[in-house]
């Protein structure tokens, strides 16, 4: 590897970092309990494979969140679609959970362990 090469990577990170202690945790900003005990869920549901429920008021920020959690995750690379569950209507939603929620082996565990 070329010293440029190498200077340029250290370089990369240096910035990496910069922008992270500006931005916060994936663009969220928070340095209270709270906030740290999140960023703390989102990394640890991250490493998981299966689908995530997001719920909440309105503007507070559940699409950050299911940004970060794809961003943190191993499918980062793939596309994110966020879904405003709003507009489904009960019944198909209701059916298409039930459906995820016998597919995915890890369902029973996260819903006991949050």
């Amino acid at each position: 590897m070329r010293w440029w090469t190498k200077s340029l990577k250290t370089e990369v990170e240096k910035l990496k970092e910069r922008e992270d202690m500006l931005l916060g945790f994936h663009n969220i900003l928070g340095k209270s309990k709270k906030m740290l005990s999140l960023f703390h869920v989102i990394e640890e549901v991250a490493g998981h494979n299966t689908n995530i429920l997001i719920q909440g008021e309105s503007g507070t920020g559940k699409e950050l969140i299911a940004r970060a959690i794809h961003r943190q995750s191993n499918r980062n690379t793939k596309r994110f679609v966020d879904v405003n569950c709003a507009a489904i209507p009960g019944t198909m939603w209701r059916s298409s959970t039930e459906n995820s929620r016998r597919r995915s082996p890890d369902s029973r565990r996260m819903r006991s362990a949050f």
